[in-house]
């Protein structure tokens, strides 16, 4: 984890490169990304300045939704989340499984449990081989009792998927002999 010392001097890095291109919308995405745990409404802010200078890219669009669920502003997420899925290129599997599971972490926010369930499982449908996404879906199976089922979808991540801490420790958390 970052210093309070490094994390300024990120910041102050940032900073500069939005003063030097105020109308770069990756400049004020990173701004925005160094604010995050320092100054998260100004945080907001420059995200959605950067979505407002470039509105047809959907990966920025989506990092921009995933700041603002991350601070907890899911309204703006799930509006930020809409306008990534409109503009969108067909064929980007990768952005496929990040707003699936954006969406996901949205719906179970919101209490919609089958439908947050639906878009992690399309997450790692989508790119089986990205270890994150069967993090995520195991931890909100466990999370909600559901051991079984977290322990086979660890198993089937064990099989098709890079080899991460973050499924170690759930393996262990999950209690899963080795096989």
């Amino acid at each position: 984890m970052a210093d309070a010392g490094e994390d300024a001097e990120r910041v102050a890095v940032m900073e500069g490169a939005v003063r030097r291109f105020p109308d770069d919308p990756d400049a004020r995405v990173w701004y925005a990304s160094a604010l995050l745990d320092i100054r998260p409404a100004h945080a907001l802010e420059e995200a959605a300045q950067a979505a407002a200078l470039d509105v047809d890219n959907a990966r920025r669009i989506a990092r921009v939704a995933h700041m603002h669920y991350l601070l907890g502003a899911t309204d703006e997420a799930a509006r930020y989340l809409k306008q990534a899925i409109v503009v969108s290129p067909p064929h980007d599997l990768a952005l496929e499984a990040e707003i699936a599971v954006l969406g996901g972490q949205l719906a179970a926010h919101a209490g919609e449990a089958e439908l947050a369930e639906e878009a992690f499982r399309a997450a790692v449908e989508t790119l089986p081989e990205h270890e994150h996404y069967w993090v995520v879906l195991v931890q909100f199976l466990a999370d909600r009792g559901r051991l079984d089922d977290a322990r086979r979808a660890h198993s089937r991540a064990t099989r098709v998927a890079s080899e991460s801490e973050e499924l170690d420790r759930l393996r262990e958390a999950l209690d899963i002999e080795d096989a």
